[in-house]
């Protein structure tokens, strides 16, 4: 049995797992596919994670490795690499269930692209399953920050980029530190960029603003990550009257395409996202060729559709369904 309710539930004899449920259970097994909130929550039975998102989200759950089967009752289960945020996996069964969680195909400056599993049944993330999102290549949007970036340093502007403070800002912080001699990141950013460095990933010269290093940068124009949700323009208002220099701004999304953000004064927003575009997502499923494929978030319906359209055996999953593995 396969439904979706608080997450994405598997069952089979007496082996349940769960597939990153939103809510607090305490009973079953629970895969966590990465740190994001969204995705990570504590929970009062057997967790299933990276090292990495442990890490990073703090729960106190069981480690398990890239490409290393664990034992779940009757079956078997294997973490993949997902190439969306540092430690992000997806789970495969032996049974012949992939679960995708949130996956990014194209290579990031930080990391390669997800394993394409061939799976039997694939359940797929659609966040953004329209044909409407046609990302950039990956290399290009990296390469516009930078010079954006760059051009406005040497126009004498103070430089604020916003974006998550997992994933997108590590990814700012590389791109930035090749222009200009330091970055200057908010506190919880850079803790986030601590634990990349332990794990090998190497992001640049950074600072956290509360450090006496910063204040001193801070007396010239500076370039500075803040998490998206302070990017508005109560903020930059202040940040122009707190240090007399005038202020651009920019910000790093999947959603630039579709929303410019220039009501929260937002100057420029680059379409870089952590996830997959339509074509990755396409991509994937062609891949992994799968006999059933359920989407999962975002676009579902219209991801299933397009699918279906290519021959695919696809339906979205969602929590209003619940169904046995062959019923359609």
């Amino acid at each position: 049995m396969l439904y979706m309710n608080n997450g994405i539930t598997y069952v089979r004899k007496d082996t349940k797992i769960l597939f990153d449920p939103h809510k607090s259970v305490s009973e079953g097994i629970v895969c966590i596919s990465h740190a994001h909130s969204d995705h990570a929550v504590p929970h009062k039975t057997k967790m299933l994670m990276t090292r990495q998102t442990l890490q990073i989200s703090g729960i106190d759950g069981e480690v398990i490795e890239y490409n290393k089967k664990v034992q779940i009752g009757d079956d078997f289960i294997t973490s993949y690499n997902a190439g969306h945020v540092l430690g992000s996996s997806q789970f495969m069964l032996d049974s012949g269930i992939v679960y995708t969680g949130d996956i990014r195909v194209e290579d990031s400056i930080l990391f390669p692209g997800a394993d394409i599993l061939h799976a039997d049944i694939l359940i797929i993330e659609s966040t953004f399953g329209l044909n409407h999102f046609e990302f950039p290549k990956h290399e290009e949007v990296c390469h516009e920050i930078a010079a954006w970036a760059k051009k406005n340093m040497d126009a004498g502007r103070i430089i604020l980029m916003g974006g998550y403070s997992f994933g997108k800002a590590q990814e700012l912080t590389k791109i930035l530190s090749e222009v200009c001699d330091v970055v200057l990141v908010h506190p919880k950013i850079a803790a986030i960029n601590k634990i990349y460095e332990k794990n090998g990933v190497k992001l640049g010269k950074y600072l956290s603003f509360d450090s006496d290093e910063a204040k001193e940068i801070m007396r010239d124009n500076f370039v500075a990550i803040v998490p998206t949700h302070m990017l508005n323009r109560k903020f930059v208002d202040a940040i122009e009257a707190q240090f007399s220099y005038p202020v651009v701004t920019g910000i790093a999304t999947g959603w630039a395409k579709m929303y410019s953000f220039r009501n929260r004064g937002v100057d420029r927003a680059f379409q870089l996202s952590d996830h997959a575009d339509f074509n990755q997502l396409i991509e994937y499923v062609e891949q992994s060729n799968p006999r059933e494929v359920y989407t999962v978030h975002g676009y579902a319906k219209e991801f299933a559709r397009q699918l279906r359209r290519r021959g695919f055996k696809a339906k979205p999953l969602s929590e209003s369904t619940q169904r046995k593995l062959t019923d359609w």
